[in-house]
């Protein structure tokens, strides 16, 4: 019995006085949580502007849609797949540009700050659209 009471207490000494001896200063310290409502996440979205310009009309070309509303972080790709001729997505304020696309190429650009944002194409500036980008 001695020899049995003898390792229990030597095991009690190995499997709680080191691990007391080893936990921080700051282990009783238990950090904030804060709670966060129910919140789910939205993927941004891509939204597709096509462009229209088969009429015979070139006057009559326009975006398909011609206005197009999205959240900040959402991206809007310009199509010219069915194109007939080179156009252009051009920001009116200059803060993009989407470079000639030829008939089947696309350009993608995201929009980071809400606002209303006029486009055209610059080889046909009668062409306009409207990004609308809200928060």
């Amino acid at each position: 019995m001695k020899r049995s009471s003898l390792m229990l207490a030597a095991l009690g000494a190995v499997l709680f006085v080191p691990a007391a001896a080893a936990v921080p200063a700051h282990a009783g310290v238990v950090p904030a949580v804060r709670a966060v409502p129910n919140v789910q996440y939205v993927a941004p979205a891509n939204h597709v502007v096509k462009v229209a310009d088969t009429d015979r009309d070139p006057q009559k070309w326009t975006w398909v849609p011609e206005q197009v509303t999205v959240k900040v972080g959402d991206t809007v790709t310009w199509d010219m797949t069915g194109a007939q001729v080179a156009h252009t997505a051009t920001a009116d304020n200059a803060s993009w540009d989407s470079g000639y696309m030829n008939p089947g190429a696309k350009w993608t650009h995201t929009f980071t700050a809400a606002g209303d944002v006029p486009y055209h194409c610059t080889p046909h500036p009668w062409k306009k659209g409207v990004i609308h980008v809200t928060p």
